[in-house]
């Protein structure tokens, strides 16, 4: 499933994103030590994959129009929205206490 260092990113994540007072909206982005996380909307319904990768499963589904706090993560490489990267957005599994990683190159800044 999810080794050690991801899970302890997904849970810094978590802390950030609970400290910023945002409980029960989606989360944003926050520079490591951040108490404000810097949101991120979704342009397009989003894959939330297990691991960072187009190859790992599908756990989920980030809607159009989504806020996440923005906490990158570096994994494959892929090609989505018209741009290329392998930057990855580690964000909550919709139903469920995990994180996944959502396609970075298809959430915009607010």
């Amino acid at each position: 499933m999810f080794s050690r260092s991801r899970t302890a990113v997904a849970l810094a994540a978590m802390a950030v994103f609970c400290a910023g007072g945002l409980l029960g909206a989606a989360p944003a982005t926050a520079e490591p030590g951040a108490s404000v996380c810097r949101s991120l909307t979704a342009i397009q319904d989003l894959n939330i994959r297990s691991q960072p990768s187009t190859t790992s499963s599908v756990v989920g589904t980030l809607k159009k129009g989504s806020l996440v706090c923005m906490l990158p993560v570096s994994g494959s490489t892929y090609t989505a929205c018209k741009k290329t990267s392998k930057v990855w957005i580690a964000v909550p599994v919709p139903s469920s206490k995990a994180y996944g990683y959502a396609a970075a190159a298809c959430l915009t800044p607010n």
